[in-house]
């Protein structure tokens, strides 16, 4: 899944691949302007059927790259798989 998410990275910074990793942060080490990296979330909540609601927005753009989205990836399927289990 990081690699899908770093492909979706790199259609929006210029930034090598090697360069972006778990701990990379969108606006300090990848260069991510607030636009692009709205633009980066909708082309994510897109890719991972995930949600990302204004209360996950701050920490996402403040810290790693990977965990939140990730993590939210996973919160989202545990929620799904508890729904169609009902």
């Amino acid at each position: 899944m990081f690699d899908e998410l770093k492909e979706l990275i790199m259609n929006y910074v210029s930034v090598p691949e090697d360069e972006i990793n778990e701990d990379s942060r969108f606006a300090e080490d990848l260069g991510f302007n607030s636009y692009d990296f709205m633009c980066m979330l909708g082309d994510a909540e897109d890719a991972f059927d995930i949600e990302m609601t204004r209360q996950r927005l701050p920490r996402t753009r403040q810290s790693a790259v990977c965990s939140p989205i990730l993590r939210d990836c996973a919160d989202d399927e545990d929620n799904n798989s508890e729904r169609a289990a009902l």
